[in-house]
């Protein structure tokens, strides 16, 4: 997972400086998430090949999100607080930022969605998200997620998700809320 995020803009805008240092921040943090979704009884899909995995979400089903504030900053806590005092401030306002995006009506959320470099646009993403909005459309709710990736915004919109708002994540990266019905 830390593979296909080191790069991402979000995740660099609130990590380490240092490559190596925001690949175990990243680990730790999608760690803690994967950690708060089982907490929480969400859905986590995964896609292996060679036996490997090579891509994961990790979703929360209506009325799961926000999920209790103290266990979950705690399951996320370890990558931000080895990381120093700066990257620990910028993770949390980056975490304020992205709270500012979810509808107040219940949603599923799909909360990351990453691919491994090696296996990026051969339709494991793809496969992925059509799993998981195909339980948001079982349950009759929408879906929500947020991406600082600009690249995402026309993948995301194939899928019929539309850009209700934008906020800014620390170092001025954007950070774009999709809303599908």
């Amino acid at each position: 997972m830390a593979d296909a995020f080191v790069d991402d803009p979000g995740w660099r805008a609130v990590g380490p400086d240092d490559p190596d240092k925001l690949h175990r921040y990243i680990r730790r943090v999608c760690r803690g998430i994967l950690n708060v979704v089982a907490k929480r009884g969400g859905r986590t899909w995964h896609v292996q090949r060679d036996g490997a995995v090579v891509g994961v979400l990790a979703s929360l089903e209506p009325g799961d999100w926000p999920p209790p504030q103290l266990p979950s900053i705690v399951a996320q806590a370890l990558g931000p607080v080895l990381a120093g005092p700066v990257v620990l401030a910028r993770s949390l306002r980056g975490d304020t930022a992205m709270h500012k995006g979810h509808p107040d009506e219940e949603h599923f959320f799909v909360w990351m969605l990453t691919v491994a470099p090696s296996a990026q646009r051969s339709g494991v993403g793809r496969a992925l998200l059509t799993t998981a909005l195909a339980r948001a459309d079982e349950l009759g709710v929408s879906t929500y997620l947020d991406t600082a990736n600009p690249d995402n915004l026309p993948y995301y919109a194939s899928f019929g998700f539309q850009q209700t708002g934008q906020t800014m994540l620390p170092r001025g990266a954007p950070l774009w809320f999709m809303f599908r019905s």
